[in-house]
């Protein structure tokens, strides 16, 4: 829609600009290259009302008329002089030069989302240092755990080997008793 005022805009500059007044600022000698301005002037603001805005096409007219007046004038007269300006920055606008307006609006959410990103961050950088010494406790319970285990089987065989020893034990009881029991009879 911007671009669209720019055209209508620019059109109505260029229409701004009537012949004669242009004429009366050059010398009789310039007047050939003059009436060549101002058809091109013409076939430019032709070009402008047509549509779909032919981007390309517009971009390339302005930059020869820019040439085209820069070099027939040495001291262009102030309606060429607006009338070039104008073009410039429509130049620059469909050319997507034009720096993008700041606003306090703006300015304001971008405020708001650098914020936000600075909380994510900080977010991120907790949930990395928690997930660090998760990590650390996870491994350390992990290593806790191994040597229980490995506790819980050297008990295991200590108990195996006690229990055999303690059938040992009971067995040679038995033996000792019923020999003295023998030898008492």
């Amino acid at each position: 829609m911007e671009i669209m005022q720019q055209l209508a805009a620019a059109a109505t500059a260029t229409a701004l600009c009537p012949e004669p007044s242009l004429m009366a600022m050059t010398t009789a000698g310039a007047a050939r290259g003059l009436k060549h301005v101002w058809s091109e002037i013409k076939a430019f603001q032709e070009l402008l009302k047509q549509r779909p805005v032919q981007r390309d096409i517009i971009l390339k007219e302005i930059s020869i008329n820019l040439d085209l007046w820069s070099n027939f004038f040495s001291k262009p007269p102030p309606e060429i002089i607006r009338l070039m300006e104008g073009l410039r920055v429509l130049k620059g606008a469909l050319s997507e030069e034009a720096p993008l307006p700041t606003t306090n609006l703006v300015l304001a959410q971008q405020d708001q989302i650098n914020q936000h990103v600075d909380l994510l961050r900080t977010a991120q950088d907790k949930v990395e240092s928690s997930c660090v010494a998760l990590e650390a406790l996870t491994s350390q319970y992990n290593v806790e755990q191994a040597v229980e285990e490995g506790n819980k089987r050297e008990c295991s065989r200590q108990a195996r080997k006690i229990r055999a020893e303690i059938a040992v034990l009971q067995a040679r009881l038995q033996q000792v008793e019923d020999a003295h029991s023998s030898a008492q009879h």
